[in-house]
């Protein structure tokens, strides 16, 4: 397509000038196209970009949350991998200490528990044993007593005599004759 324009010059003369148009649009239609894919380019680079970044936050996180459930359901030895230097990879830092205290008061409160029902048990053999031991100084002092009240029974009806200057025990000689 040829576009003409007329120029009128100071001598009253007529000038034609034309051009071509076609040129400039082919260029005008090779720009358009290329704005054009480079948008896509731009738009398909952003959508990978943010799934990319979105699976990076949240993969952790699910994990974290599939963690937190078996700690809720009973199962207190997990451990999250950390898989990221950021802000998310503290936290699962911070969650595996978590999970690290809580298996290590469960085994002292296990072993508390154990010492506990050890020193019950002791507790009443130890019962049991002293218990014996004081039948059994019951039984020694019940005869101890028993010999004592007929030592004092013989020494009341003249079995036995106290020297009190020379601190000795005798028979007494009415006991010989009985």
């Amino acid at each position: 397509l040829k576009d003409k324009q007329n120029v009128l010059s100071d001598n009253s003369k007529i000038v034609e000038i034309s051009y071509d148009n076609s040129i400039f649009s082919e260029q005008l239609k090779k720009a358009v196209l290329f704005f054009i894919l480079m948008g896509l380019i731009f738009v398909a680079t952003m959508v990978f970009a943010m799934l990319t970044l979105s699976k990076r936050i949240t993969a952790p996180i699910t994990m974290l949350t599939e963690a937190a459930k078996r700690i809720s359901a009973g199962e207190y030895d997990v451990d999250a991998q950390r898989i990221s230097r950021d802000e998310i990879g503290d936290l699962v830092e911070v969650f595996n200490k978590m999970t690290a205290k809580i298996n290590e008061d469960f085994a002292l409160i296990a072993y508390q528990k154990n010492e506990l029902e050890d020193y019950n048990k002791n507790l009443e053999e130890k019962v049991d044993e002293r218990t014996i031991e004081l039948v059994r100084a019951k039984e020694t002092i019940k005869k101890e007593k028993q010999i004592l009240e007929s030592f004092l029974d013989d020494t009341l009806s003249g079995y036995w005599n106290w020297e009190f200057e020379t601190k000795h025990l005798y028979h007494s000689a009415g006991y010989k004759k009985m």
